[in-house]
């Protein structure tokens, strides 16, 4: 029998940084990534479809070849926060400290 892999309806990615970033998931038993797609800075993404990652969710946000950061989400409670997940303040500061400059559009937008 074929086994039908378990998805999340939609999946937002909350980012209030100035950095469009790289989203990537993976539970905590898989090595492999899944790419959620860029967030771009001050906005929020929505991903169809996403493949459920079970108990524990890895996300890893980076840019340009530099990883601004990891979180560890609890399913549960990801699932209990509608499925949002947001981009934390540190990634923004990471990717400052590696030289990235913030988003085009980020810089713009504030002036």
């Amino acid at each position: 029998a074929i086994r039908v892999p378990d998805v999340v309806d939609q999946v937002t990615i909350v980012n209030e940084t100035d950095y469009g970033v790289d989203v990537w998931v993976r539970g905590d038993n898989d090595d492999s990534w899944l790419r959620l797609g860029r967030a771009e800075p001050r906005e929020e993404t929505e991903r169809a479809l996403v493949l459920d990652q079970g108990d524990q969710w890895i996300v890893r946000f980076d840019r340009g070849g530099v990883v601004g950061g990891e979180v560890e989400l609890a399913g549960d409670a990801l699932a209990n926060a509608g499925w949002h997940i947001e981009v934390p303040a540190a990634v923004a500061t990471r990717l400052a400290e590696a030289g990235q400059a913030p988003s085009p559009t980020a810089t713009e937008e504030g002036t």
